[in-house]
This record gives C-alpha cells, structure tokens and sequence, in this order.
C-alpha cells in the first residue's frame, strides 16, 4: 500500500469519476495503470502552473474588493462588477470594449424589458 494514497471504502460503478489528490510523484504512480482514465495529466498540469505575473496584486485586490461589494450588499453586483472592471482597466479601455447593443426582449405575459 501507498502511503501517499488512502484506501476508498466504496465500489466505483461504470461512469463514476474520482478527483485524485497527492504529490506529484504518487500521482504518477497511479495514473500509469491501464484501468485509469486521465483526463489531465500531470505533466500538462504542472506546465499549467505559472508564478503570477505583473499587475496580479491588482487584480488580487480587485478581486478581493468585488467580493467585499458583493457578500455586504453595499452595492447592486452589476455596479460591484463596474467598480471592479473601472479599477484594472483604463477608460479607454472600458469604452473600446464590447459594444453596448440595447435589446428589447418580449416577455411571456406580454411585457417587454
């Protein structure tokens, strides 16, 4: 036995999928048997992972900030997502972006919004 791994104490059924937790070398050990389907594998994983680059304690920050807005309620999420895009892009930034195409839409009893 593993000790990197715990043993499971229920019988997988056809379709069951498992989200596998542990180092990396006791993941390798374990995804190169043939009974194991990997949908990721570590090696892709691993180059996924990159030290964070500039600008990423603003958007920390940011982040941080929008969530604070959103859990007090101190102001309406669209307003806290506004609040988080006006502080990591610049104004013109936030004008050249999507374009704001105004939609009616009719609802089932009869009125529009």
């Amino acid at each position: 036995m593993d000790p990197d791994c715990e043993p499971i104490d229920k019988a997988l059924a056809v379709g069951d999928m498992m989200l596998l937790q542990g180092t990396w070398s006791a993941l390798d050990r374990r995804l190169n048997q043939a009974e194991v389907l990997v949908v990721n594998s570590p090696d892709l994983v691993r180059r996924q992972a990159v030290p964070p680059g500039q600008g990423a304690e603003t958007v920390l920050v940011t982040l941080g900030i929008m969530v604070l807005l959103l859990a007090t309620g101190l102001v309406p999420p669209a307003l806290a997502g506004l609040i988080a895009a006006g502080i990591i892009l610049t104004p013109s930034e936030l004008w050249e972006g999507e374009p704001f195409e105004p939609k009616i839409v009719n609802l089932p009893d009869g009125t529009t919004a």
